[in-house]
Protein backbone atom coordinates (compact mmCIF):
# COMPACT_ATOMS: atom_id res chain seq x y z
CA UNK A 1 0.00 0.00 0.00
CA UNK A 2 1.24 3.47 -0.82
CA UNK A 3 0.38 6.81 0.70
CA UNK A 4 0.01 8.03 4.24
CA UNK A 5 -0.89 5.39 6.83
CA UNK A 6 -4.47 5.90 8.05
CA UNK A 7 -3.41 6.39 11.67
CA UNK A 8 -1.36 9.43 10.58
CA UNK A 9 -4.33 11.21 9.01
CA UNK A 10 -5.62 14.15 11.07
CA UNK A 11 -8.78 12.62 12.58
CA UNK A 12 -7.06 9.39 13.60
CA UNK A 13 -3.96 11.17 14.91
CA UNK A 14 -6.15 13.55 16.93
CA UNK A 15 -8.10 10.63 18.41
CA UNK A 16 -4.84 8.91 19.35
CA UNK A 17 -3.40 12.06 20.97
CA UNK A 18 -6.68 12.66 22.83
CA UNK A 19 -6.46 9.14 24.25
CA UNK A 20 -2.74 9.30 25.08
CA UNK A 21 -2.51 12.88 26.39
CA UNK A 22 -6.04 14.27 26.84
CA UNK A 23 -5.00 17.25 28.99
CA UNK A 24 -2.08 18.34 26.81
CA UNK A 25 -2.59 21.59 24.86
CA UNK A 26 -3.44 20.98 21.23
CA UNK A 27 -4.13 24.52 20.01
CA UNK A 28 -3.80 28.03 21.37
CA UNK A 29 -5.59 30.85 19.57
CA UNK A 30 -4.09 34.30 19.26
CA UNK A 31 -7.11 35.70 21.13
CA UNK A 32 -6.44 33.38 24.03
CA UNK A 33 -8.67 30.32 23.56
CA UNK A 34 -6.75 27.14 24.28
CA UNK A 35 -7.97 23.60 23.69
CA UNK A 36 -6.57 20.32 24.95
CA UNK A 37 -6.45 17.31 22.67
CA UNK A 38 -9.54 15.90 24.41
CA UNK A 39 -11.45 19.18 23.97
CA UNK A 40 -10.43 19.54 20.33
CA UNK A 41 -11.35 15.93 19.55
CA UNK A 42 -14.75 16.37 21.22
CA UNK A 43 -15.42 19.59 19.29
CA UNK A 44 -14.48 17.99 15.97
CA UNK A 45 -16.68 14.97 16.65
CA UNK A 46 -19.61 17.27 17.52
CA UNK A 47 -19.13 19.02 14.19
CA UNK A 48 -18.99 15.66 12.42
CA UNK A 49 -22.22 14.57 14.13
CA UNK A 50 -24.02 17.80 13.20
CA UNK A 51 -22.79 17.62 9.61
CA UNK A 52 -23.86 13.96 9.39
CA UNK A 53 -27.31 14.98 10.68
CA UNK A 54 -27.46 17.47 7.80
CA UNK A 55 -26.86 14.62 5.42
CA UNK A 56 -23.17 15.23 4.67
CA UNK A 57 -21.73 11.89 3.57
CA UNK A 58 -18.41 10.39 2.58
CA UNK A 59 -17.12 11.77 -0.68
CA UNK A 60 -19.47 14.75 -0.66
CA UNK A 61 -17.90 18.12 -1.46
CA UNK A 62 -18.51 20.73 1.23
CA UNK A 63 -17.42 24.30 0.50
CA UNK A 64 -16.40 26.34 3.53
CA UNK A 65 -16.35 30.12 3.77
CA UNK A 66 -14.60 30.59 7.09
CA UNK A 67 -12.00 32.95 8.53
CA UNK A 68 -8.66 31.42 9.47
CA UNK A 69 -8.47 30.02 12.97
CA UNK A 70 -9.65 27.30 15.27
CA UNK A 71 -13.20 27.31 13.94
CA UNK A 72 -11.99 26.40 10.44
CA UNK A 73 -9.62 23.82 11.86
CA UNK A 74 -12.38 22.05 13.81
CA UNK A 75 -14.75 22.07 10.82
CA UNK A 76 -11.97 20.62 8.61
CA UNK A 77 -11.34 17.72 11.00
CA UNK A 78 -15.09 17.19 11.51
CA UNK A 79 -15.50 16.85 7.75
CA UNK A 80 -12.50 14.53 7.65
CA UNK A 81 -14.19 12.26 10.21
CA UNK A 82 -17.01 11.87 7.71
CA UNK A 83 -14.56 11.39 4.83
CA UNK A 84 -16.20 14.36 3.13
CA UNK A 85 -14.14 16.58 0.84
CA UNK A 86 -13.63 20.09 2.16
CA UNK A 87 -13.32 22.82 -0.46
CA UNK A 88 -12.03 25.81 1.52
CA UNK A 89 -12.92 29.09 -0.13
CA UNK A 90 -10.90 32.26 0.19
CA UNK A 91 -12.88 34.50 2.57
CA UNK A 92 -11.92 37.51 0.43
CA UNK A 93 -14.03 36.25 -2.49
CA UNK A 94 -17.16 38.24 -3.33
CA UNK A 95 -19.80 38.45 -6.05
CA UNK A 96 -19.21 36.55 -9.27
CA UNK A 97 -15.84 35.26 -8.04
CA UNK A 98 -17.45 33.66 -4.98
CA UNK A 99 -20.33 32.29 -7.04
CA UNK A 100 -17.93 30.75 -9.56
CA UNK A 101 -15.80 29.19 -6.82
CA UNK A 102 -18.84 27.56 -5.19
CA UNK A 103 -20.20 26.29 -8.51
CA UNK A 104 -16.82 24.88 -9.56
CA UNK A 105 -16.34 23.23 -6.16
CA UNK A 106 -19.09 20.72 -6.96
CA UNK A 107 -20.29 21.32 -3.39
CA UNK A 108 -23.68 20.21 -2.20
CA UNK A 109 -23.25 22.18 1.04
CA UNK A 110 -21.75 25.58 1.79
CA UNK A 111 -20.78 26.33 5.40
CA UNK A 112 -20.62 30.07 6.10
CA UNK A 113 -19.25 31.81 9.19
CA UNK A 114 -21.45 34.64 10.57
CA UNK A 115 -18.77 37.23 9.86
CA UNK A 116 -18.93 36.33 6.15
CA UNK A 117 -22.68 35.91 5.61
CA UNK A 118 -22.91 39.31 3.91
CA UNK A 119 -20.73 37.88 1.11
CA UNK A 120 -23.80 35.93 -0.01
CA UNK A 121 -25.95 39.07 -0.41
CA UNK A 122 -26.89 39.55 -4.06
CA UNK A 123 -25.20 36.33 -5.12
CA UNK A 124 -26.79 34.50 -8.03
CA UNK A 125 -28.68 31.37 -6.93
CA UNK A 126 -26.59 28.31 -6.16
CA UNK A 127 -28.77 25.47 -7.44
CA UNK A 128 -28.39 22.25 -5.51
CA UNK A 129 -26.28 23.86 -2.78
CA UNK A 130 -27.70 24.08 0.73
CA UNK A 131 -26.27 26.98 2.69
CA UNK A 132 -25.59 26.38 6.39
CA UNK A 133 -24.90 29.39 8.59
CA UNK A 134 -22.52 28.66 11.42
CA UNK A 135 -23.01 30.53 14.68
CA UNK A 136 -20.14 29.76 17.06
CA UNK A 137 -17.82 26.97 18.16
CA UNK A 138 -20.35 25.12 20.26
CA UNK A 139 -23.53 25.47 18.30
CA UNK A 140 -24.21 25.84 14.63
CA UNK A 141 -27.26 25.36 12.44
Amino acid sequence: MTGIPQDHLAPHALARWAAEAPDRLATVEVDGEALTYAELAARCRRYAARLRALGVAAGEHVATLLPNGGHAHAVWIGLAWLRAVEVPLNPALVGAFLHDAVVRSDASTLLVHPSLVERLDGLDPLPGVRVVHLTDHEDFL
